[in-house]
Order: structure tokens, then sequence, then C-alpha cells
């Protein structure tokens, strides 16, 4: 009985960092990550039921409810003129979830000890999946059997191939935790930042590369910055990681025929170009048709899908040869613009506005919040073309990243010895 009252006890004091941990750990399954996610958003609206006045008091909470609306007003605007109304309200009706979810997380984390601890458990669970991708790709199948797949490396996210978008994102958090723990050992962190790299590649997710190489050099800079790093061994890292990358490039066929085919991006062909991203390009030209007949609040979330085949002509290549579409454009921004039109492009601009106008407020008041702030910008990124952002995974993600970015990079811990 004694057990069970401070094991009860330990969890209450440690159940909000959990929570948050959880949450990102279980990013690897399909949708398992909603239920710590939607525990949190009804311990936040309990919250914010009991203390109604302190959602616009705290700056930081009137800051997560207005880029919210930002995102969320648009959707609701959408729901009259919605493709397929009840898809369209399902999604509309679960968003705010997110919100109260945030309520939690930032007064959660207004405890320091709450702060350190997600940042050892995101580093931690990253760590995992590095080792765990890495084990799939030496010995055919990961510590949980998942197979591998050739040029296509999962990792604890099988069957998707998402371990890329994740690692690319919180790429700074991770390594800057790694740095600020490691007790002077600084080969500790080199050796994070290129298996972590070599992971992404493996993964064969060209939107993911790209994606790290925004993360790393917003990171790169930070350090920089800071007198973390010189010139010289940011020199000596990217050679070690180009040497890396050619020795990857030259052994592995699959990761070698997706870089040729990345650079198609600037031979001006439109047939190469399609290729190189994937055949987007008819994605997104049915994308802009679409937009252009409903550009004040588009065909409602998740509404592409419902419209794809009335815009895009018999002969795109995703009606081809038994083909039914595709559900939505992988472009955030033509997404937006097909599924809430107009009003949602003025949303999103209001949403960036806010984030780049505090993010550089608080850079200027505590430059070691610059991690987060890179893998919120990576995350929201309005060139990012991969999963649905309307969707419920990736607004999960999106989301999850933002609503820490407040709070975290604000621990104290003693940095390695500079390098």
């Amino acid at each position: 009985m004694q057990f069970t009252r401070a094991g009860w006890a330990w969890l209450q004091v440690n159940a909000a960092w959990l929570l948050i941990a959880a949450t990102l750990a279980l990013f690897a399954t399909e949708t398992l990550f909603n239920l710590p996610f939607w525990l949190m958003a009804i311990a936040g609206l309990y919250q914010s039921i009991r203390t109604p006045r302190l959602l616009w008091r705290d700056p930081h909470l009137r800051l997560a409810g207005l880029m919210f609306l930002c995102i969320w007003l648009p959707q609701l605007l959408a729901l009259p003129d919605a493709a397929n109304p009840a898809r369209s309200l399902e999604t509309v009706a679960a968003y705010p979830h997110f919100y109260f979810a945030g309520i939690f997380i930032l007064r959660a984390l207004q405890d320091p000890r709450a702060r350190s601890r997600v940042e050892a458990a995101i580093a931690i669970i990253i760590s995992v999946w590095i080792a765990d991708a890495l084990v799939q790709y030496l010995a055919g199948a990961n510590l949980l059997g998942y197979p591998s797949r050739p040029g296509q490396l999962s990792g604890m996210f099988y069957p998707k191939i998402r371990l890329g978008f994740l690692l690319a994102i919180l790429a700074p958090v991770y390594l800057e935790t790694v740095r600020q723990r490691c007790g002077g050992w600084s080969w500790l962190w080199l050796l994070a930042a290129l298996l972590l790299i070599a992971v992404v590649l493996l993964g064969g997710r060209r939107v993911a590369w790209l994606m790290t190489g925004v993360s790393f050099a917003g990171y790169i800079i930070y350090l920089f910055r800071i007198g973390a790093v010189s010139l010289r061994v940011i020199a000596l890292v990217m050679a070690i990681g180009g040497v890396g990358a050619g020795a990857l490039l030259a052994t592995n066929p699959a990761i070698a025929k997706r870089t040729y085919a990345l650079l198609g991006l600037f031979s001006g062909d439109a047939m190469t170009m399609d290729q190189a991203t994937s055949h987007r390009l008819p994605l997104w030209r049915t994308a802009v048709e679409i937009a252009s007949s409903h550009w004040i609040n588009g065909v409602g979330p998740r509404g592409y899908r419902y419209v794809f085949r009335d815009y895009a002509g018999d002969d795109n290549f995703y009606l081809r040869d038994g083909r039914d579409g595709q559900t939505h454009p992988h472009q955030l921004v033509l997404e937006v613009a097909t599924e809430t039109g107009g009003i949602g492009l003025a949303g999103l601009a209001c949403f960036w506005w806010l984030f780049v106008t505090t993010g550089w407020r608080r850079l200027r008041a505590a430059p070691n919040c610059a991690p987060w702030l890179i893998a919120g910008l990576v995350a929201w990124w309005p060139l990012n073309a991969h999963m649905a952002f309307y969707g419920s995974y990736w607004s999960s993600v999106c989301w999850w990243v933002l609503l820490l970015l407040p709070a975290l990079r604000d621990t104290t811990d003693p940095p390695c010895a500079r390098s």
C-alpha cells in the first residue's frame, strides 16, 4: 500500500513531462500519439475552466491562442463550401484539442525540472530511433523485427517512412541537448550529428534531406554566433560529413539514384523536374486550379481528395493506370490555398508574422532558445512538400513542436568545452 502511494505521488509529480515525451515516442506509430495528446488536452481544458483569465494574461498562453486562431478560424470559415462537409467538420471539431493541450504543456513547463526532463527524454528517444534505424540498415531488421527496404529506412516508424522528417525537425534540439550534457566529450556531439545525417540520408526522403539542410544551417549559424565553434571546426565537420555522404552514395545505389534525381530540380526540363519532385508537379497544378476556382474559403479541410478528379484532367499522372488521385497537394501553402482559400492564406501570413516577431524578440532576450526556434521554423516551413498540413499526424507534430518552443531551451546545464 505504501509503495502504491509512493508510485502514485511520483506519477503526479512527473505526469506532465511523461505525457509530453510519450507523445513524441508514439509519433513512431500510426495513431497512438493521439492518446497522450488528448489526455493533455482534457487536462488543459480543465485548467482553462478553472482559471479562464489566465488564458489572456499569461503571454505564452495568449500567443498560443492567437497563433491557434490564425490556423483554425479559416478552417471553420471553410465549412459552408466544403466539398465533403462531414470530413471537414471532423477535422475542424477535433482541431481545438491542440490548443487545450498547449495550455497544459505551457503551464507544466513553467517548472525548470520538467523542462530539463523533457529535453533529456527527447535526446533519449531520438538516440533510440537512430540506433534502431542503423540496426535495421546493417542487420536487415530493426529491434522490433521490422524489415528494411532498399533505399527506404523506416526504423520504428515501419511501414511509414517518416523518421527522417522527425529527425530533420528535432536535429537542432537533439544536438544542442547532447552538446550541453556531454560532460566535455565533444566528440559525442560530432558522432551524434553524423549518425543523424546518415539515418536521414538512408531514409530516402528527399524532402527530409532538404529539411535537414535547413536545420543544420540554422544550428551551425547559432553555434558560431554564441562562440561554441570556430570556422575551422565548421569546415572540418562539413568535410567529414561530405566524405561520409560520398561514401554512402558510392555504396548505396538507391540513395545515389535519388540524389541524382534530386539534381533534376535545376535541369529546366519539366519531365525531369517532375521526377525530381516525386511527381508532385501534377498535384501542384491541380491545386492551383482548385484554389483559383475556390479562392475565398477553399473546398474545406481535407477536401482536396474529393475534388481532385474534377480538376486534374484524364492525363494527370495520378489518374493513369487505374490510380484514383491523391489526398493532398504535398505542399503546405498550396494545401492551405486549396482547402481554406484566401482566408487561410491570410491566417497563415498572420501566423508567420506572430512567429517571426515574437521569435526574434525571444531570440534577442534568450539566444539559447535558437534550437527550438529552428525546430519550429522547419516544422512550419511554408515550402514543406510532404504530409498533409491539416492531417492529424502532421498537425500533431507541428503543434507539439510549437507548443514546447516558448518554454524550453532555458536550461543551464554546463556546456561542453569549446570545440
